[in-house]
Formats: structure tokens, C-alpha cells, sequence
């Protein structure tokens, strides 16, 4: 089988609509510098572990703990039910079905996340496979694992972040950069190719990976 595999946050959620201001609201209520929105749609699809060093100087404290469980609040009751996707997500998973490929979600989240978010997002029923974090580990060991477990035919991965392009770069296998996403020209500019919407997305897959037989 061939597989397109995807990033979460960025690529497939709008996160930032949500996330940006469940994070300002967090930090203000913590007591620490709030960061601009480019500052934190920057932390978008990194491990919390990096976004701890940023914050606390330590990948886990108590501090940290407390933090992501105010995000967590502010994210469930004030700022719930903003969840979506980028318009043409939809479309595109189901064009690639209806064309044979499959399709897998790759994240630096943990599953419950991947799992609500998908859900709440009515696409969960449009990815065939989920390989969140790996505790302690980075995206290309996730991206690995997946890989070891589905042994595609052949694959690409699509992303918005440098840790995705990284993540394919390590598993020799081509890179979609998500331009529409939260990460810069500068950290994609190694990708394969690059994608102004999902749709495109979805067309630069199937012309990377070839007709479906």
C-alpha cells in the first residue's frame, strides 16, 4: 500500500485558532511573559518537552505540570468547540481514499490528544492510522515506528514544521512542506515540495508517490 502521512497541528488542525489565545490566557494567570502570537504559533507541533526549556528552563517541573493543565482549562471551557480543519482537509482525505491510498497521522502529541482532536475535527473515520510520541523522543523515531509497522509500499509526509521535514529526511522518504500552516519558509526550505493549501497537498502526494494500480 502507498501512504500519505500527516502532521496534526498545522497541517490538518487549525490549532492555532484555538491554542494561541488558551496559551496567552495561561501565561497571564500563571504569571508569566506572555509571548506574541507568532511566539507561540511557533511552539505549535513541538514536543512540550522544548516548550518547557522555553518556558521553565527544564523539559519537567511542577511549574510546567500546572501550566499545560491551565492551558488545558482555558482550552476545554473557554475556548472549546473552535476546533477545525483547513478548508479543503476533507475533500482531500477522501480523494485520496477513493484513489487507494492510505492514510496515517504522525505527532508529536500523545494518542489521547490525536484522538479527541480527529474526533472533534470529524475526520477520524478519514485516517487509517495513528502514531503518536514517543516519550522522550523525537518525530523521526515516531515517523520510524509507524513506517516499521505499516511497511509501505512507498510514502511521503506532509507537514507544516522542520521537525516533519526532519522526521522524512531521516526515514529517506519525500517531505510535503505545508506552507499554509504555523512554521517559516526558512525551517521547510529543505522539503521535497511545498503546498499552498490541502488540496495541493493532496495532488503533490499522489504525483510523488504514483498512480495507485
Amino acid at each position: 500500500m502507498k501512504w500519505v502521512i500527516f502532521d496534526l497541528d498545522g497541517t490538518l488542525s487549525r490549532t492555532d485558532i484555538f491554542i494561541v489565545p488558551s496559551i496567552r490566557a495561561a501565561m497571564e494567570e500563571a504569571g508569566l511573559r506572555e509571548w506574541t502570537e507568532e511566539e507561540i504559533r511557533m511552539t505549535i507541533g513541538e514536543r512540550a518537552e522544548e516548550t518547557n526549556l522555553k518556558l521553565f528552563g527544564q523539559e519537567r517541573c511542577a511549574r510546567a505540570d500546572g501550566f499545560w493543565k491551565l492551558v488545558e482549562h482555558y482550552q476545554e471551557n473557554v475556548y472549546k468547540n473552535m476546533e477545525t480543519v483547513y478548508d479543503g482537509v476533507q475533500e482531500m482525505l477522501d480523494s485520496l481514499h477513493h484513489r487507494g491510498y492510505r492514510t496515517a497521522v504522525c505527532s508529536n502529541a500523545d494518542r489521547d490528544y490525536i484522538e479527541m482532536m480527529l474526533g472533534r475535527l470529524g475526520i477520524r473515520d478519514k485516517i487509517d492510522k495513528i502514531r503518536p510520541v514517543i516519550p522522550g523522543k523525537d518525530k523521526a523515531c515516531s515517523l520510524a515506528a509507524l513506517l516499521d509497522e505499516i511497511k509501505p509500499e512507498a510514502a511521503v509526509m506532509a507537514g507544516d514544521r522542520i521537525y516533519d521535514v526532519a522526521a522524512a529526511k531521516a526515514n529517506r522518504i519525500p517531505s510535503i512542506a505545508c506552507l499554509y500552516g504555523c512554521g517559516t519558509w526558512e525551517e521547510l526550505k529543505e522539503a521535497s515540495c511545498f503546498a499552498q493549501s490541502p488540496a495541493e497537498v493532496g495532488r503533490l502526494a499522489e504525483a510523488m508517490l504514483g498512480k495507485k494500480e
